[in-house]
């Protein structure tokens, strides 16, 4: 006799994903394309406000990256500050400077601007 049980529901595990944080198109652009071909969730901002409006709805372990010079007057490291006071556990410097720049954010990480997924 053979008993055959339904399979259990599996709950779907979070794929690879991430926000961005920068003002330079092209890097968008990098970013989309790898983004697709991983099969990844990519969030992506251009402004400082439009990633402060969509961080009250993201989980607040969602992996951000946000370039250090945004603007003449708005640095990366400013925002990322914000958004770790706000409870964001998970955020990367993507930048070109070296990781000395920002030794005094000892919770901030510090990457290229090369895609996760790449």
């Amino acid at each position: 006799m053979i008993i055959t049980l339904p399979a259990a529901a599996a709950r779907p595990a979070a794929g690879p994903r991430a926000a961005l944080l920068d003002n330079d198109p092209l890097v968008h652009m990098n970013w989309r394309l790898a983004a697709k071909a991983a099969g990844a969730e990519l969030k992506s901002f251009r402004t400082p406000q439009e990633l402060a409006a969509a961080a009250e709805t993201l989980p607040r372990d969602f992996p951000l990256y946000i370039d250090s010079d945004l603007s003449s007057d708005i640095k990366g490291e400013d925002i990322a500050s914000e958004l770790h006071k706000k409870g964001f556990t998970d955020i990367t410097m993507a930048t070109g400077h070296g990781a000395e720049k920002f030794s005094h954010l000892p919770w901030l990480k510090i990457a290229g601007k090369e895609p996760p997924w790449a």
